[in-house]
């Protein structure tokens, strides 16, 4: 019954409508230890980790504790997820869409690729979602809105 609940809910919601255009962007070449230094009191715990070679995702908390020898010698692109691994959404996509994909790939957030498919137009976020779905259950959506197709 919540599953159908949830899909009724977010389904009325299109991945435009609650999507951020970009993620703070961090060098995939820098020690996780600099990393520490620099964003560890930040209010954002996702990061697009990217650099010559390389494009990915990188969850605060699925980075596990370590000593601070081993933060002097990993990289943030050791530490991230390739983007390659993980399955976006379409900018034409439901919120619905989205929500199973975080839940099925156990990640906080995802790509958002614009209608051919191939470029990052955005990100779309666990707590946008979570966001969207308590506004659509409480209020029932917001008047006059009208999914954009």
């Amino acid at each position: 019954y919540e599953q159908v609940a949830v899909r009724q809910l977010l389904m009325a919601v299109g991945v435009k409508e609650i999507m951020m255009p970009r993620l703070k962007v961090v060098d995939g070449e820098m020690k996780f230890g600099d990393f520490v230094k620099k964003y560890g009191y930040s209010s954002e715990d996702v990061f697009f980790v990217r650099d010559a070679n390389f494009a990915g995702v990188l969850q605060l908390r699925m980075v596990q504790a370590m000593p601070v020898k081993m933060q002097e010698m990993m990289r943030l692109k050791q530490l991230a997820r390739s983007l390659g691994e993980v399955q976006g959404v379409r900018l034409t996509d439901t919120v619905y869409a989205a929500w199973t994909g975080l839940q099925k790939q156990q990640i906080d957030v995802l790509p958002v690729y614009g209608v051919e498919g191939k470029k990052v137009v955005g990100w779309v976020t666990q707590r946008a979602v979570m966001n969207c779905l308590m506004m659509q259950n409480k209020f029932g959506g917001i008047r006059g809105y009208k999914r954009k197709k």
